[in-house]
């Protein structure tokens, strides 16, 4: 793969990285918008610094790992909903 295809892909991951943190952070807001980070990620068995990374799009986000947002922050969940 080229320099400049690796770049191309290496953004459009980022991108994606990007929104999904955006979609959890918007997803904690609404359940959990007065509990830490630190609060959160215990309840989620995750560790802080596991959460800060998904919420600024450093980190992949698993299936699993979204129910369990959804659950957590009280939100109705969408089979369809892609997050």
């Amino acid at each position: 793969m080229s320099l400049a295809a690796e770049a191309k892909r290496y953004a459009a991951v980022s991108k994606v990285l990007e929104f999904t943190g955006e979609r959890v952070r918007a997803h904690l807001q609404q359940g959990a918008a007065a509990k830490s980070q630190k609060t959160v990620a215990a309840a989620l068995g995750i560790s802080p610094q596991y959460l800060n990374d998904i919420l600024h799009g450093r980190r992949p986000i698993t299936r699993e790992l979204v129910e369990r947002i959804i659950e957590l922050s009280g939100s109705p969940r969408h089979d369809d909903e892609r997050v």
